[in-house]
């Protein structure tokens, strides 16, 4: 039987998080707020073109299928941001 000493590091989102050292809590906020400064519609599109990029590279096949599909997802998704985001949205009636 194997007896683990090392003791876990948690992520955000772990119900762990506060118990990580006080040095890699700050390196994790430090790279959200950093990934934060890009606007939510760029980082989308980048992932859109990153999607697409690779499926391109990729034979007919069900993986290459979904890539294109979440990048059609992300599409969509920006289109409604958009809509959403623009001032003349006008509440229902």
């Amino acid at each position: 039987m194997r007896i683990i000493t090392a003791r876990p590091e948690a992520s955000i989102g772990d119900e762990n998080a506060c118990r990580a050292p006080a040095h890699k809590r700050e390196q994790t906020m430090q790279a959200r707020c950093a990934s934060q400064s890009s606007t939510f519609e760029y980082r989308l599109t980048q992932e859109a073109i990153n999607l697409r990029q690779q499926a391109q590279g990729m034979p007919v096949c069900v993986r290459r299928a979904e890539l294109l599909q979440k990048a059609r997802q992300i599409d969509v998704a920006l289109e409604v941001n958009k809509w959403l985001s623009s001032p003349g949205l006008q509440p229902p009636m």
